[in-house]
């Protein structure tokens, strides 16, 4: 097993993603369409897709503010790559208002398999 260097490249509380989803963005078609529908006109990040490539994890719709959510680690483990991801709820009273949390990060290009594993 082997950690794999991410950054963030965006990450808040709202989004005009709705639905839980998570999704690998290994060019700019992709990063197009996908940006389009989460972020309507916010500018698209520099990203070379022949040596990088995005992994965005998006939350969806929650009723209250104070949910987050956080690429905690990537891992090459062989035969495939591991993004674990770690899901907050409000720890008090939260803010009647709608969230969308979302986290996008910028990694290495890789043709491997990624799956998602969520931590509690």
């Amino acid at each position: 097993m082997k950690d794999i260097p991410f950054e963030t490249i965006s990450t808040a509380a709202y989004c005009f993603q709705k639905k839980r989803k998570e999704i690998v963005i290994p060019s700019h078609e992709v990063m197009n369409q996908v940006w389009v529908e989460a972020f309507e006109s916010k500018p698209l990040p520099k990203v070379d897709f022949e040596k990088q490539m995005l992994i965005g994890v998006f939350y969806g719709e929650r009723l209250t503010s104070g949910y987050g959510v956080q690429v905690s680690s990537i891992t090459d483990e062989g035969e495939r790559i591991v993004v674990r991801v770690k899901l907050t709820r409000p720890q008090a009273m939260a803010e009647n208002r709608a969230s969308q949390p979302y986290h996008v990060v910028r990694c290495p290009h890789t043709a491997k398999n990624v799956v998602f594993k969520y931590l509690s």
